[in-house]
């Protein structure tokens, strides 16, 4: 998902990569790899949603896209809404934002097509979290794999805590020293004997 969103590298392209490598995979077996984790992330949309709507000034941007449909081509919409208004400098931060297409990577012409319906939702899911993830300062790649890590067993009412301005990496954990053994103990306590 980050070499396909943040790293612009296709589906197509990352095949022969992994194939140059030894590993043989199919483009069904990533598309579904993609898909799901953008499904599991999809349970974020609505707080990230509210995060966005709360904000004092919103910053939008309009793309159309080619989305491929049964027999034929439709036009799509990419919007993009960016939370602002906080401070000057971040209203800024905004505005330079859109203007250079870094909503989208700074490349639009990665984005200009969808493969389905299903396809254009899961770049939605996985480009509003990483990007949102990268305007944070936060690693995207740390923060998907943490976050999707956790989902199945975090508290649906806590969602808020796994957007990426919300977002603290779970804590590791680290398993307590090993008790000696019975033997080992009084092999221990043996060579301080006089």
């Amino acid at each position: 998902m980050i070499s396909k969103c943040l790293d612009h590298c296709p589906l197509a392209r990352q095949l022969r990569i992994f194939a140059r490598q030894g590993v043989a995979l199919s483009r069904r077996t990533l598309c579904d790899w993609v898909r799901d984790a953008s499904e599991s992330l999809a349970v974020l949309m609505p707080a990230l949603q509210r995060h966005v709507l709360a904000s004092p000034v919103i910053f939008t941007d309009d793309t159309t896209l080619a989305l491929q449909a049964p027999g034929k081509t439709i036009t799509a919409r990419l919007w993009v809404h960016l939370a602002g208004g906080q401070t000057k400098d971040r209203e800024a931060q905004g505005r330079r934002w859109l203007r250079a297409g870094d909503a989208t990577g700074g490349d639009l012409k990665n984005w200009l097509s969808a493969g389905s319906p299903l396809g254009g939702r899961a770049a939605a899911v996985a480009l509003s979290l990483i990007e949102t993830a990268r305007l944070n300062g936060i690693e995207p790649y740390a923060y998907l794999k943490d976050v999707l890590t956790r989902l199945p067993g975090h508290r649906m009412d806590r969602l808020d805590e796994l957007l990426p301005m919300n977002w603290k990496p779970a804590p590791r954990w680290i398993p307590p020293p090993s008790k000696p053994s019975t033997a080992q103990a009084r092999s221990n306590c043996s060579t301080f004997r006089a």
